[in-house]
């Protein structure tokens, strides 16, 4: 059992944080993914038995995951290597442990008895290596200092007091790539951590709410909005006042935001935005990624999009899911969660006043 919880230490690390070593380390573009998830079976049982070749599929990671050590951005074609080779010891952690156990379980005379106490300890064992992997991604905010945008560091912010509490909450909605969705789900389950049932909005639902969001009448002219950056525990960790220029002509508008933080940086972002016969919104500024998009209902607007924020000389694409609520004709009420690949960083809160 011991030989089996390091060795699946060993393994559950670096598929925890695969994609983030592709993205993150190596900067490869999203088609090179699928590259890095291939698994090979190691099929020398025959000729050596099963604890020598599970000896020899965690010699051969040890070895391969050494030389992944050594890689950096660019090494694209090295990390394919890599990830073929890791793929061969992979298949002796896939299909020898459990042989191994069930020969365990008939030299102690147990089959047919208590096969079941041993593979649910055998299970639980398996469920706690994913552990050190997370608590590895949690220290990575140690290297997030010195980001130059103000934007960034929010996003520093948010991975440092995740750093500090042991704990990942799961996006309410999941991930489009199948890959990604087993990874966020396996490592929450295997650190003990509970799901949450967390039910997204539906904008529909405020179609009734009063008054009646015009967004191109409220973005429009001069704007001041005060807003809070807060951790997952909800304590602020940023402040920032924004100014907003705003016009329209026709469907499409540009907002012009200026950013003040509370240490005196400041920042800018202009939003390009246009109107959709069905009532849609699409928007584009230069550090999002791919078009924002946005529809109103009665007195919200629901508003999603991806920023692309430098961190450290890497480039983190983070998710922001934007909630507004007009209370008054002058005052709108915004709330925006931030994620990467799912796991929640913190909140955005603002507060809108429209000059008269």
């Amino acid at each position: 059992m011991a030989v089996f919880m390091l060795n699946g230490i060993a393994s559950a690390v670096p598929a925890t944080l695969i994609l983030f070593f592709v993205q993150d380390r190596l900067q490869a573009p999203a088609s090179a993914e699928p590259l890095f998830l291939g698994s090979l079976w190691l099929k020398l049982v025959a000729r050596i038995g099963l604890a020598r070749t599970w000896a020899w599929g965690m010699g051969l990671s040890v070895a391969v995951f050494a030389f992944a050590a050594g890689l950096g951005t660019g090494d694209v074609a090295a990390f394919v290597a890599v990830c073929a080779l890791s793929g061969l010891a992979l298949g002796t952690d896939l299909a020898l442990p459990a042989a191994l156990l069930a020969g365990v379980i008939q030299s102690h005379g147990d089959q047919q008895q208590s096969e079941g106490a041993y593979f649910g300890w055998w299970a639980f064992a398996s469920k706690l290596n994913a552990g050190p992997g997370l608590a590895r991604l949690h220290a990575r905010c140690h290297r997030c200092a010195g980001a130059a945008n103000p934007h960034a560091g929010l996003l520093r912010a948010a991975l440092c007091a995740q750093n500090r509490r042991a704990a990942v909450a799961p996006h309410p909605h999941h991930p489009k790539d199948p890959m990604k969705k087993r990874l966020l789900l396996s490592a929450a389950a295997a650190s003990g951590l509970l799901l949450g049932g967390c039910a997204s909005q539906n904008i529909d639902s405020y179609a009734s709410g009063q008054p009646v969001l015009d967004l191109r009448a409220y973005f429009n002219g001069t704007l001041d909005a005060y807003g809070v950056f807060t951790d997952r525990s909800g304590t602020v960790v940023k402040r920032f006042t924004v100014l907003m220029q705003c016009h329209w002509n026709g469907d499409e508008g540009v907002l012009d935001e200026a950013f003040t933080y509370s240490d005196g940086s400041t920042s800018q972002r202009i939003w390009h935005l246009k109107q959709w016969p069905d009532g849609r919104y699409t928007g584009r500024a230069d550090d999002v990624v791919g078009p924002a998009q946005g529809q109103t209902r009665g007195n919200a607007f629901h508003w999603s999009y991806t920023l692309a924020l430098p961190v450290d000389g890497k480039t983190w694409e983070v998710q922001f899911d934007d909630w507004m609520y007009l209370m008054t004709d002058t005052v709108m009420l915004n709330k925006a969660s931030m994620r990467k690949f799912g796991l929640y960083l913190g909140e955005v809160t603002l507060a809108f006043t429209r000059r008269r």
